[in-house]
C-alpha cells in the first residue's frame, strides 16, 4: 500500500507512510489552492506546468518549490482573511494571505493567481456523506486506486505508465483489475470508509508528470475509454470517504473490502 498527499490542488504530491484521517481528507492533502484573482480554482487542465511544482509540508505550513529551484515558505496562520472561491460548481469560503506571496507565485507561474488556504474548519461540503467536510479536492475526500488496475491498463499501452498519472491518496495491492468499482465499504487498519463512486478521468492523466507535456496520442485516456468506459465516463479508481474522522493509517494495514 501507498499513501500520497497533494498539499496544493494540482501540483506534486508527498509520499507518507502515515496519514492522519479527515472528513475533508487526509490532513496536509489539497488544504491549498490556486486561483485566479476572482477566486476561480485553476488546476493543470489549463496550467500544465503546475505538474512539475513541489510543496514541501513544514511545520505551519508548507514551502513551495518552483521548477527552477526557486521556493518560498508560506504560513498557515498568515491566513486570516476570508475570500470566495470556486471549485467546479462550489462557491465557499477560504482564506487568502500576504499579497507578497502572491505576487511571487503569479511570477514564478507566469499568471496572474492568488494562494488560498482552506483553513482549520471548511466551509465546503459533501452532500454524500451527509454534508460532511470537503477540502479543494475535485469531488471526494479520498481517491483509492489499485496496482492490479494500474497493470490491466499497462497490458494495452505501448509504453506503459505510472500511478503518478492518477494522483490517488490511497494505492492498494492485490485483488483483481478494477475491483474497486465494486467496493462499497473498505476498511483500513481501523478506519472504515464508504466507496461512493468511480473516479470519471480527464485529460490530466494524458499529461507525463516528469515533464508536464500532453501525449501527442491522447493516452492513457484513449485506451481507458475503450477499455473502462462506465457511466461515470472512462474510470480509474474509487472515490472514497471517511465515516469517522479519527485516528491515522499507515502503510503497511490490512485492507479489507465489501461489495454490499
Amino acid at each position: 500500500m501507498a499513501l500520497n498527499l497533494y498539499p496544493v490542488k494540482s501540483m506534486r504530491g508527498v509520499a507518507v507512510q502515515q496519514a492522519e484521517v479527515g472528513m475533508q481528507g487526509f490532513v496536509g492533502d489539497r488544504e491549498w489552492l490556486v486561483a485566479d484573482e476572482q477566486g476561480r480554482f485553476i488546476t493543470a487542465r489549463e496550467v500544465e506546468r503546475m505538474l512539475l511544482w513541489q510543496p514541501e509540508i513544514i511545520a505551519g505550513g508548507i514551502r513551495l518549490w518552483a521548477p527552477d529551484g526557486a521556493s518560498l515558505e508560506v504560513h498557515r496562520a498568515h491566513y486570516q482573511e476570508a475570500a470566495d472561491v470556486t471549485v467546479w460548481r462550489d462557491h465557499f469560503q477560504a482564506y487568502r494571505g500576504p499579497a507578497e506571496v502572491d505576487a511571487w507565485l503569479s511570477a514564478h507561474l507566469g499568471l496572474a493567481c492568488r494562494l488560498f488556504y482552506l483553513g482549520s474548519q471548511p466551509h465546503r461540503s459533501l452532500a454524500a456523506n451527509g454534508g460532511g467536510a470537503l477540502s479543494f479536492a475535485d469531488g471526494a475526500p479520498y481517491l483509492l486506486t489499485t496496482q492490479a488496475s494500474l497493470a490491466a491498463l499497462n497490458s494495452l499501452l505501448n509504453t506503459p505508465i505510472t500511478m503518478r498519472r492518477f494522483r490517488a491518496n490511497i494505492v492498494v495491492d492485490g485483488h483483481t483489475p478494477y475491483a474497486e468499482d465494486g467496493w462499497k465499504t473498505l476498511r483500513i487498519g481501523k478506519i472504515a470508509f464508504t466507496g461512493f463512486k468511480p473516479c470519471g478521468r480527464c485529460k490530466i492523466i494524458n499529461l507525463d508528470p516528469d515533464t508536464a507535456q500532453l501525449s501527442a496520442t491522447k493516452e492513457p485516456l484513449k485506451t481507458l475509454a475503450k477499455s473502462h468506459q462506465l457511466p461515470q465516463g472512462a474510470c480509474f479508481g474509487m472515490n472514497l470517504y471517511a465515516n469517522a474522522a479519527t485516528g491515522h493509517i499507515q502503510v503497511g494495514d490490512e485492507v479489507v473490502c465489501q461489495t454490499t
